[in-house]
């Protein structure tokens, strides 16, 4: 990467939302738009900015920052026995040390939450598997047009021990 900042997580802030939102990665934008495809396209990002605030009010939204500026919020919602994750990369994000960090991540969420991680992804790019792969997550199958992935708890159990 070649910075000498640190990578690190903490909750996420109000004021992380105006920063990473209007700065989201193309793809992330792309795949916003095919989500809320019935939603205005004006409304989209508002619609997202509304989750993140009350992801936020619910203590279940993370930012990753690159010393101190945000490169992407992570979110996750609880339903049944997974929380879904929500990802609101900037470009930055896909760099592979913060794909390594979210591996880091996922596991230390999984064992807080005591659930499995679930992904929905609408996203076309050709690396989107080599992406959740490296963050932990495998690929588990097609609902509609999104690809599903899981991460779960006890997947990397004994690593780094």
């Amino acid at each position: 990467m070649g910075d000498t900042a640190r990578l690190w997580i903490r909750p996420t802030q109000a004021q992380d939302v105006d920063v990473v939102l209007p700065q989201l990665a193309e793809r992330a934008l792309a795949e916003i738009d095919r989500f809320l495809r019935d939603d205005p396209p004006e409304a989209r990002l508002a619609i997202i900015r509304d989750h993140v605030l009350a992801s936020i009010e619910a203590g279940r939204a993370d930012t990753f920052l690159l010393g101190d500026a945000p490169v992407g919020i992570i979110t996750h919602t609880p339903e049944r026995d997974y929380h879904y994750t929500t990802a609101l990369p900037m470009e930055r994000y896909f760099e592979r040390d913060f794909l390594r960090i979210s591996r880091s991540y996922g596991q230390d969420l999984a064992r807080r939450l005591g659930t499995g991680l679930r992904a929905y992804s609408r996203s076309e790019h050709a690396r989107v598997g080599t992406w959740f792969s490296l963050m932990g997550f495998r690929f588990a199958g097609w609902d509609g047009d999104a690809r599903v992935f899981v991460f779960d708890p006890g997947r990397f159990a004994h690593a780094g021990r």
